[in-house]
């Protein structure tokens, strides 16, 4: 391990507990990261293929650049990505066999944990409500819609961890 990595692990005592889940192969963390990757992919297809920085608020009153690896994530934005990959999970738990309510589950599950504001107004409304552009991202973020092998969840577990 070089000295930056050591420190960088220092400094974020949440990477080595993340380090600990990927070698674990924990489903939850590598869909949440394999779903931020794709998210960066369509962030630099926005931006006509300049991976541009897309900063954020963190809760710490800090600003950081989301566009970044998921190991390199605020732990806020870790946290938030890795909230989405249990969402994502329980749906499919629930709703093996319905797309739409397993897509339902994890837009119910997104507003419980971002309270409506000016900035996500026009996604906080019921999914039957929104446009089929964000249903369609709702539900491949729940790894639902379609067959692409990248937006398909890893085999579910027997439980989901905490």
């Amino acid at each position: 391990m070089k000295f930056n990595e050591l420190m960088y692990k220092i400094n974020n005592p949440g990477q080595i507990f993340l380090d600990l889940c990927e070698e674990a192969k924990d489903p939850v963390i590598a869909f949440a990261s394999k779903q931020h990757e794709k998210w960066r992919k369509s962030w630099k297809d926005q931006n006509k293929g300049e991976s541009k920085p897309r900063i954020k608020k963190n809760s710490d009153g800090s600003e950081g650049d989301i566009n970044v690896p998921f190991k390199k994530l605020h732990p806020d934005w870790q946290r938030e990505n890795i909230a989405a990959g249990r969402a994502a999970l329980e749906a499919i738990k629930k709703h093996p066999d319905d797309m739409e309510r397993a897509a339902e589950h994890v837009h119910n599950e997104w507003m419980k944990r971002n309270p409506k504001a000016d900035y996500n107004a026009a996604q906080h409304v019921p999914y039957d409500k929104l446009p089929e552009s964000e249903k369609t991202r709702t539900a491949v973020q729940g790894g639902q819609r379609g067959t692409d092998p990248e937006t398909m969840l890893p085999p579910v577990p027997e439980s989901i961890p905490d």
